[in-house]
């Protein structure tokens, strides 16, 4: 039995050094993967930019890196980043190639002014190639520069909406934390739907925006979002909701989030719509200064489409006013902007012209002109109408391209998906029947380890319970020996230093041998002392003599001690003097 015992021993311990040598291995292995992996990433130092966004999650880099390409002007400043990105691409893969070609693009666009249409093509190509590397922040950035060279220069609306259509798509692959540029695109996509009167879209937009306010205020997209949304209010007819979008846009904390070239354009613009929503509202007065230095300074900085809609937003004050003069210099001043703005006023202008010649009574002028206005207007509506159903088909066509184009990767991978699966099953099997030959091979080591531990842990519970028995017989004797239960102090801690025990083992013996706690086991002695006392000595002593004698501070502690014990209380034992200390309790 000895040698059978000594023989599982050195087994388990065989076991126990085996799997510590695998753990061991495991560990290097890692270690070996982990400096194999980080070593490529660290071997030289590139410029600091590309320094400090090394290692940060793809879309947050992307979205610094957009925002610093964004604030790019001069020549210089392009070539200088270009030549940070080639240093960079020594230790940064595809996806900085791929920002490379964007910076070129870009290059081409902003410093050599190359065709619009042609631009336009090459970021939708160079998304196509993003979106095949699955990296959807850097295609949506390149279809939204596709997208505003259709809007701004080609003003062709109708490959504006397909882009938009695969920007819609995208998005809601992107999560907005990972990649916060992606409220940049929102806004402008919702000034976009706006402006073909898709207000439901866009104001759905401008929630998810305003539902991260504080990254949209990281990428400048706040502005954007409160002025496209004022305006959606005014629309409705919500003009205090919309003059208090067109506030936030004042307020100093947002101004100084802004580059001063921004902030003094929404300035303008924040300006001129409070002006409007005034004028609108029946306050004249408030708004006029404020339509005067929107227009004022939309002209300085050259938008002269803006200051048209403000000269016009003053014809309508003044003519409302039946301040001749000045309706006359506004309309002066409308026409002059409407001439030289590349995108035509004429709806707005042409009614409000007519009101000013009503004014002026002049009704053939102002008749024709309102003729003309809705001429225009009917037209436009039948513009956006059509825009609209090429929306949808563009949505529709899109969709079966996906579909098609998904049976076809589907179809041309099916074979290679088989032979992976076939691989896999191959190794799955060779490994469970690996690990079924290793299992029975250790079999007998693991119940040889499992015996000992039981035989181990047997023992233990034998001598702690041994341990406890004497801690407890210890305690007992000294109880009844030196009375140290009549000290009104007397706790756990006090006996198990007078013990040189612990304060836990000496509770675990009490309650495992004693079956009860410590306080329950000194009342026990206390009790059995005063039922001594009433016995002998009733008669001369009190019964708050006794319990202070016994130990007890407290006379209705001393009570309720009592009666738990003997069932009685203790004015009856004053009497029982022809009995024994057993006989009373007994009884």
């Amino acid at each position: 039995m000895r040698r059978d015992m000594r023989k599982e021993t050195w087994m388990a311990r065989r076991l126990a050094t085996m799997q510590t040598l695998w753990k061991r291995l495991a560990t290097g292995i890692g270690l070996i993967a982990g400096v194999l992996c980080v070593a490529p990433l660290s071997a030289t130092t590139v410029e600091s930019f590309f320094e400090s966004i090394r290692g940060k999650a793809y879309g947050k880099y992307a979205t610094e890196l957009y925002m610093r390409e964004s604030a790019l002007r001069s020549k210089e400043e392009y070539l200088d980043f270009i030549n940070q990105l080639d240093k960079a691409i020594r230790h940064g893969g595809r996806v900085l190639e791929l920002e490379r070609e964007f910076m070129q693009l870009r290059y081409r666009q902003e410093v050599l002014g190359e065709d619009a249409a042609a631009m336009a093509h090459l970021f939708i190509r160079l998304a196509d190639q993003g979106e095949h590397e699955q990296l959807y922040p850097f295609s949506l950035h390149s279809l939204y520069l596709a997208f505003e060279e259709y809007r701004i220069h080609l003003r062709d609306y109708a490959a504006l909406f397909k882009v938009c259509y695969r920007m819609e798509r995208l998005l809601k692959r992107v999560n907005v934390p990972d990649f916060p540029y992606s409220l940049h695109i929102r806004a402008m996509m919702a000034e976009a739907y706006f402006h073909f009167d898709n207000y439901d879209r866009s104001f759905e937009l401008l929630t998810e925006i305003l539902d991260h306010t504080r990254l949209a205020d990281q990428v400048g997209s706040l502005p954007s979002a409160y002025n496209t949304m004022g305006l959606i209010y005014a629309e409705r007819g919500e003009l205090e909701k919309a003059r208090r979008m067109f506030s936030l846009i004042l307020s100093r904390d947002l101004i100084t989030q802004i580059s001063p070239g921004n902030s003094f354009r929404w300035n303008a613009i924040a300006r001129g719509n409070m002006g409007d929503m005034y004028c609108r509202m029946g306050k004249h007065d408030y708004g006029i200064p404020l339509l005067k230095m929107s227009m004022d300074s939309m002209a300085m900085a050259g938008d002269y489409r803006y200051a048209c809609g403000r000269a016009i937003d003053l014809v309508r004050a003044y003519t409302y006013k039946k301040d001749k003069a000045q309706a006359k210099q506004y309309v002066d001043l409308a026409q002059q902007y409407n001439t030289i703005s590349d995108v035509k006023r004429n709806v707005e202008l042409f009614y409000a012209l007519s009101q000013f010649y009503l004014l002026m009574d002049n009704p053939e002028k102002a008749y024709a002109l309102l003729d003309s206005a809705v001429t225009y207007e009917h037209r436009e509506n039948e513009e956006l109408r059509d825009l609209r159903v090429a929306f949808t088909n563009i949505g529709k066509s899109e969709e079966a391209s996906s579909i098609k184009n998904g049976t076809t990767r589907a179809t041309s991978s099916y074979i290679a998906w088989m032979l992976l699966l076939t691989g896999g099953l191959m190794l799955s099997f060779g490994t469970i029947a690996l690990f079924v030959v290793k299992r029975q091979k250790y079999k007998w080591q693991r119940e040889a380890v499992t015996k000992v531990m039981a035989v181990e842990r047997q023992k233990k519970a034998h001598r702690e319970a041994d341990m406890e028995q004497n801690l407890y017989q210890r305690m007992t004797r000294m109880l009844e020996s030196t009375k140290i239960y009549t000290h009104p102090d007397i706790n756990l801690t006090m006996m198990a230093q007078q013990l040189g025990a612990g304060r836990t083992q000496l509770s675990n013996a009490v309650n495992h041998v004693g079956q009860c706690n410590f306080n329950e086991l000194v009342n026990h002695y206390r009790i059995l002392a005063a039922i001594d006392l009433l016995q002998n000595h009733g008669k001369q002593l009190t019964i708050e003599t006794v319990a202070a004698e016994v130990g007890f501070r407290d006379r209705s502690v001393f009570y309720r001690a009592f009666k738990k014990e003997t069932g009685k209380l203790p004015s009856e034992y004053v009497s029982l003097d022809d009995k024994t200390l057993e006989e009373i309790i007994e009884s």
